[in-house]
């Protein structure tokens, strides 16, 4: 794994809005790359990986970054802390359905500029 700088902005966007999926998710502290396809973020409690395509796409057109692909990477959050568990997974499907409809009333603003 080789520290990055390369799309700060995107990953940090990423990690921010993957906390609607799992509220526990910390704080970013730094990420990593692995050459290839993934950044590993790590957090103030853990660490979750982030798709290189996803982090670029977060900074180039975040309307367009579909919620689908945010909760995958909200997923893969790994605490530091045995025992932690994500109290948004029994209604996930709700928050899913939620964010869906912000997201669509934001790009509807969007376009309306």
């Amino acid at each position: 794994m080789i520290k990055s700088e390369q799309h700060s902005k995107g990953v940090i966007e990423v990690i921010s809005r993957a906390k609607i999926y799992d509220a526990t998710i910390g704080a970013y502290i730094e990420h990593f790359s692995d050459g290839r396809f993934l950044y590993t973020a790590r957090l103030s409690n853990g660490r979750m990986e982030i798709p290189i395509s996803l982090a670029c796409d977060q900074e180039k057109k975040a309307a367009d970054v579909s919620e689908e692909r945010i909760q995958k990477a909200a997923e893969s959050f790994q605490s530091n802390n045995p025992l932690h568990t994500n109290p948004n997974k029994e209604v996930g499907k709700k928050t899913q359905k939620n964010a869906i409809t912000i997201k669509k009333a934001f790009q509807n603003l969007l376009r309306k500029k």
